[in-house]
C-alpha cells in the first residue's frame, strides 16, 4: 500500500516539475522576445559557446534551455 502512495507522489512531484518547467521557459522565451535577441545573432551564439564551459546554473545562463 505504501509503495503506491509512494508512486503516486513521486508521479505528482515529476508532473510539478515539469509544469514548472515549461513556465519557466516559455518566460525566457518572452523576455528575449521583448529584447529582439534570436540565436540566429552571431554575438548571441558566441555567448551560448561561452557559456557552455562557465560554472553557473541554469538560472543565471538566460539562453539555458
Amino acid at each position: 500500500m505504501m509503495v503506491a502512495i509512494m508512486y503516486r507522489l513521486s508521479a505528482c512531484v515529476l508532473l510539478l516539475l515539469r509544469y514548472v518547467n515549461i513556465r519557466e521557459n516559455r518566460r525566457r522565451a518572452r523576455i528575449q522576445a521583448q529584447f529582439g535577441i534570436g540565436l540566429d545573432d552571431e554575438t548571441t551564439r558566441a555567448e551560448i559557446e561561452r557559456a557552455k564551459f562557465m560554472d553557473s546554473t541554469d538560472f543565471k545562463q538566460s539562453h539555458f534551455r
